[in-house]
């Protein structure tokens, strides 16, 4: 029986983004987004809050949007200008409530469809709730699975991709490395450059079908209350595109920003056949440390849902 299948050109874009800077990180996108358009990119990821930032202080609630916001506004009408496929998250503002929510626009202009960060990594569940609901957007290209950051660690994430029968995966990340305020060794950081370079290659091989990892580049500046400049850290970069079969396509470095473009395969029948198998509850081997990850979260949660300010802003938000 002849194989169907079907060459999607896409990019992953790694750039640097500045804390509560929405037009300014908006304004370099544009450049790079349209760098790939000039390569040919079909569908075009950006960054997890590339416009935001990436605050974990109370302060990344001044920088939240409406679902109409100029986020969004600036990806419907760069898609339409270009006639392409672009998506990234913000920092959306809803009712109560903050989500990190992804956005893909289509060459229309139109939003395709949206799919909020669940659970948020670690402190993240101290300024945004969790997400619900499909974590897919269906497409012309077949249905694209969203993984945001830190939701590809985790086992019942992969699974419910691979339930969902994604066609492609697009994981839009802020993924720093450890902060040098803690006590960890070198090999501790190495770790951690490691799963996030493996990460793409996981989801690939487990599901049997492209992935596309966008991720921040440069300092991680005052991410946390306390900080002395010499305890910052740095985003991990590496940002790749995985073919089907695991394979990289194309990866760029830690530092600096970039753009790549490659074709990747999209076939049904190349996908995984049975659910994935995983570490536990994780979906790839994970350092010594990760137990910090759900517990951070827990506290965080709980902050998050007492915060009576953080209700007062997010309607402040959405009511304009």
């Amino acid at each position: 029986m002849d194989k169907v299948f079907r060459k999607v050109r896409v990019a992953a874009i790694q750039m640097k983004s500045d804390n509560c800077q929405i037009e300014k990180n908006i304004n370099r996108a544009t450049q790079l987004v349209e760098q790939a358009f000039d390569k040919g990119a079909q569908i075009v990821v950006l960054p997890e809050f590339m416009p935001t930032g990436y605050i974990m202080t109370e302060e990344i609630w001044d920088s939240a949007e409406r679902n109409d916001g100029k986020t969004v506004q600036w990806l419907k009408g760069i898609s339409k200008l270009l006639g392409i496929w672009i998506g990234t998250s913000y920092l959306e503002a809803d009712e109560e409530d903050f989500y990190n929510t992804f956005v893909l626009a289509n060459p229309d202009g139109e939003i395709a469809g949206q799919v909020r960060k669940n659970p948020p990594a670690s402190v993240e569940a101290y300024f945004t709730r969790s997400g619900s609901g499909k974590r897919f957007i269906e497409t012309e290209f077949g249905r694209i699975g969203i993984s945001i950051c830190g939701e590809n660690i985790f086992c019942n994430n992969l699974t419910e991709l691979f339930y969902s029968s994604v066609d492609m995966v697009l994981q839009p990340t802020s993924a720093p490395t450890l902060m040098k305020k803690f006590p960890f060794r070198q090999k501790d950081v190495e770790a951690v450059y490691k799963l996030i370079e493996n990460g793409p290659q996981v989801t690939s091989y487990k599901l049997g079908v492209p992935v596309v990892m966008a991720n921040k580049c440069g300092d991680w500046i005052s991410p946390m209350p306390g900080l002395s400049p010499d305890q910052h850290s740095k985003f991990t970069g590496q940002s790749a595109i995985v073919d089907y079969d695991g394979s990289v396509k194309a990866r760029l470095r830690r530092e600096g920003e970039g753009v790549i473009v490659e074709d990747v395969i999209l076939d049904p029948n190349r996908k995984a056949m049975t659910p994935p198998r995983c570490n536990g509850r994780w979906s790839m081997p994970m350092p010594w440390f990760a137990f910090l990850y759900p517990f951070t979260q827990k506290l965080g949660e709980k902050s998050y849902n007492s915060n009576q300010r953080r209700k007062e802003q997010a309607k402040t938000v959405t009511m304009g």
